[in-house]
């Protein structure tokens, strides 16, 4: 009789290892998801003997509205809902929200233009995003009034805040928090590998293995390392041509609505550092200097 209930045990457990889970995102046609982000970074400078920093703060939400459902793929519109940055730099510190503009404050203006916005996004169920519409819309709201701006930090965060809302940057942003779902079913402790590039003010190629952590607090809960490299750069940064040999890694942890496959909370973690080679296309006068990143981002979603 023991060895019966022994075999019994050992059934059941081998059992309950090997179950698959699917995970996917599984969203209702009509409904509204929503994402709030919360991102801090801090980036070290050391040039010609001196230490240089800049912070920088930004909170964004998002609704994500389903407007079609085709197989595994949805049709979403979606909007900015609120924005905020505060960035501090040798220059001083400037804060800004998309809910307190000020006549003479050039970019809050820009943050309050995108808010509310409809663009629009084809995403397959495992977080891929095919294709994206309408972001010149918002590129050109944003940008009406700075034509006659010259203060260097307000230059510097609408050319931070344009590089952001370019149409691989919105993709990048998206999928770098969406794309993390397996090709098949998974069990606890299965891993899973995704390979992307980040279009940012600094583009990056970022391969993650992800695994599968099991089931915690009534969720889903994926963990996932990511080892980083940076990528040739398109275009010249701050008017200066940059070569940067930088890397680093990145921790991933996320809670899955079981339902929908819609993240409740998350968090990543980077930290980059590396060479940065800039030369003035003018003068051809350049410097080299070392940079290092870190970045903190949370996520909570429903």
């Amino acid at each position: 009789m023991k060895k019966c209930i022994v075999l019994l045990l050992i059934l059941i457990s081998i059992s309950a290892f090997g179950q698959k889970t699917e995970l996917r995102y599984n969203l209702e046609h009509g409904k509204e998801y929503f994402q709030e982000i919360a991102t801090e970074s801090k980036i070290s400078q050391h040039i010609m003997g001196m230490d240089m920093e800049v912070s920088n703060k930004m909170s964004m939400k998002l609704g994500y509205k389903v407007v079609n459902k085709e197989g595994r793929y949805y049709d979403m519109e979606v909007r900015y809902l609120y924005m905020s940055m505060d960035m501090e730099t040798p220059y001083g510190r400037n804060s800004i929200s998309s809910e307190a503009v000020e006549e003479n404050d050039p970019v809050a203006r820009m943050l309050s233009r995108v808010i509310n916005i409809p663009f629009e996004i084809r995403m397959r169920d495992d977080g891929k995003v095919d294709q994206i519409k309408n972001i010149q819309e918002i590129l050109n709201k944003m940008m009406e009034d700075m034509a006659d701006i010259a203060d260097p930090m307000t230059i510097q965060i609408g050319a931070q805040l344009q590089q952001q809302f370019g149409e691989s940057a919105m993709i990048s942003q998206i999928e770098n928090y969406s794309r993390i779902f397996p090709e098949g079913p998974v069990a606890k402790g299965d891993q899973w590998e995704k390979t992307m590039g980040l279009a940012s003010m600094i583009p990056m190629n970022v391969n993650t293995v992800y695994q599968f952590m099991g089931d915690r607090d009534g969720f889903h809960h994926i963990q996932g390392l990511s080892e980083i490299s940076s990528s040739d750069m398109s275009e010249d940064l701050s008017g200066m041509n940059m070569t940067m040999n930088m890397g680093g890694n990145q921790t991933y942890s996320a809670l899955i609505d079981k339902d929908t496959g819609w993240i409740s909370e998350g968090t990543v973690i980077q930290i980059l550092s590396g060479d940065v080679f800039a030369q003035n296309p003018i003068d051809g006068e350049s410097i080299n200097f070392t940079m290092s990143i870190s970045t903190n981002v949370t996520i909570k979603g429903r």
